[in-house]
């Protein structure tokens, strides 16, 4: 799902029976002894590995890159029983990342701290995933001391400070617009946002099930609770066709913080429009400032250009205008007022200009995935203009080399991979509508959307051709509805007639089977939609007349 994401801080507590040589074994996917007594191996899981660097602060001692060395001085640095022996992040990637390019991606998403002083190992896998697709993420572990030319110093108790900021949101916002940034910069056509289902419109997020429920599964067990995640994730693919009306009218734009800053302390608001009022004045702007008693209310003017509203939390321009002045206006404010990740609402033209003017920087909407004409401006593929940045921070040039391996790959790899794919997914669905075949010639009455009356003969070939593709485009949702319900049903009856009538409180005899005729087909499809709050969708798509 294009947006998702998940970012995971901790800490390695040897009071929690953890240690930083665990830990590091855990993300390299090698074995350990630690000191407390502890042994384990996660060679199983080398198969899905796909590298490892140690990035160190400018004049730090190189040989800290190699991870044997880093992982000794990290543990050696640490005398106390109690003692924290280093930070954790594990963090998703997009999809769409390309394979062989992880380890630089998550690299640069870490560089800001990196430069701080903190050291990092960090290990990119990219494993299947539940859905049949990939999982790739990254484990990170930085070090709570600064490293410097003489070795580990005392421990920064700031670096926890940014962490615990707004209970961890505001770091969660910089890695996402950060990995945003990169995804933009590599010419991928993706997005990471951090917010909440609720502040992004979603539903309930799913539940966590344990590793066992999923081992079950694979292993051909019958896990209920997983079987209802499945189902949800096909009805959510299904109805992305249509998508909820939008929050603001169509000639507003709006950008708003999404770290969830509103009610940090009381004067925030207050203090965040004086500041921009100071900055359009600086820069010759009309300023007209109407308060309430509640709220600040700015009304920025500037000739040429779509005029700017601010109430302390969201910017609104009031024209749809795509003029990069526009967008560099903004992007100065949000600047301003550090907003390391916010949102956008509005017109795609100045989202780009936005992403393209803080896609070096790590500063874009985090909620919209730059558009591919945009994204020729500021791409490189290759991702070599990356490296520029973190050459400071890799003595051992693991980048570069991974960079280089990349590059060396031959295009025709990529291409019979596309095809490699395309053929799966082609057999995929061959499956699905063979063992719905037998569902195919079920009515859904609900669903028959009456055709629109044929036009007359006096009527343009134009309208004929625009209701020609309307009744095509019904059809088309009618028909995916249709498959859609035919697989759900479908694999319900691959569960076993047992676990069927436990599911739908229908009663059999002992060593009977239930049988699905076509009213109960109908009957259980209906309910699972009619809870999903389907219905509400299709009952707005009515017929032209």
């Amino acid at each position: 799902m294009d947006g998702h994401c998940h970012i995971n801080f901790g800490v390695i507590q040897r009071a929690a029976n953890q240690t930083a040589v665990k830990r590091l074994a855990y993300q390299s996917c090698g074995h350990f002894r630690d000191d407390l007594g502890n042994t384990g191996d996660y060679t199983a899981h080398l198969k899905w590995h796909r590298g490892t660097v140690v990035l160190l602060p400018r004049d730090a001692p190189p040989t800290y890159a190699d991870p044997a060395e880093f992982r000794d001085a990290l543990t050696k640095s640490e005398r106390r029983a109690d003692a924290q022996e280093g930070r954790t992040v594990n963090i998703t990637l997009p999809r769409a990342i390309p394979a062989g390019l992880e380890l630089v991606c998550l690299s640069w998403v870490f560089a800001p701290l990196i430069d701080l002083g903190m050291a990092a190992q960090i290990d990119v896998e990219r494993p299947p995933a539940s859905d049949g697709g990939d999982n790739p993420h990254g484990h990170v572990t930085l070090t709570q001391r600064e490293l410097t030319p003489t070795g580990f110093g005392p421990k920064r108790r700031d670096w926890d400070a940014k962490f615990r900021e707004n209970d961890g949101k505001r770091m969660r916002g910089f890695l996402a617009a950060r990995l945003t940034a990169v995804c933009a910069l590599l010419g991928v056509s993706a997005h990471v946002d951090p917010r909440r289902n609720d502040e992004r419109g979603l539903g309930r997020p799913e539940y966590h099930h344990s590793e066992i429920a999923w081992r079950k599964y694979e292993r051909g067990g019958y896990c209920p609770e997983l079987d209802e995640i499945f189902e949800n994730r096909e009805f959510l693919t299904f109805i992305e066709d249509f998508p909820l009306p939008p929050r603001l009218p169509e000639n507003i734009n709006a950008i708003v913080s999404a770290v969830g800053e509103r009610n940090a302390y009381p004067n925030l608001l207050w203090i965040r429009a004086a500041e921009i009022e100071r900055i359009a004045t600086d820069a010759g702007m009309t300023v007209h400032r109407i308060d309430t008693d509640d709220l600040p209310y700015l009304m920025l003017m500037e000739s040429g250009r779509g005029l700017i509203e601010f109430d302390g939390n969201e910017f609104q321009l009031s024209q749809s205008l795509s003029t990069s002045g526009d967008s560099e206006r903004l992007f100065e404010f949000v600047k301003a007022l550090g907003w390391r990740a916010f949102s956008f609402e509005g017109n795609q033209d100045i989202c780009d200009n936005l992403a393209v003017r803080g896609a070096t920087s790590g500063i874009v909407p985090i909620n919209r995935s730059t558009a591919s004409a945009a994204l020729i401006t500021i791409a490189d593929p290759s991702g070599v203009a990356l490296l520029a940045d973190l050459n400071p921070f890799d003595p051992l040039s693991k980048l570069s080399d991974s960079v280089s391996a990349y590059r060396a790959r031959p295009q025709e790899t990529n291409a019979a991979r596309s095809v490699e794919s395309a053929s799966q997914i082609n057999v995929s669905l061959a499956n699905e509508l063979a063992s719905a075949s037998d569902l195919l010639a079920l009515d859904y009455p609900i669903f028959d959307m009456p055709v629109p009356a044929p036009k007359s003969r006096g009527r343009l070939a134009m309208e004929a051709a625009e209701q020609a593709a309307y009744v095509a485009e019904v059809e088309r949702t009618r028909i995916e509805l249709h498959n859609f319900l035919a697989r759900r049903v479908g694999r319900k009856a691959n569960i076993g007639s047992a676990r069927i009538a436990e599911a739908s409180g229908a009663t059999t005899p002992t060593g009977g089977s239930v049988g699905w005729s076509p009213d109960s087909v109908r009957s259980t499809s209906m309910h699972f939609l009619d809870e999903m709050g389907a219905f509400n969708q299709y009952d707005a798509v009515t017929p032209k007349t």
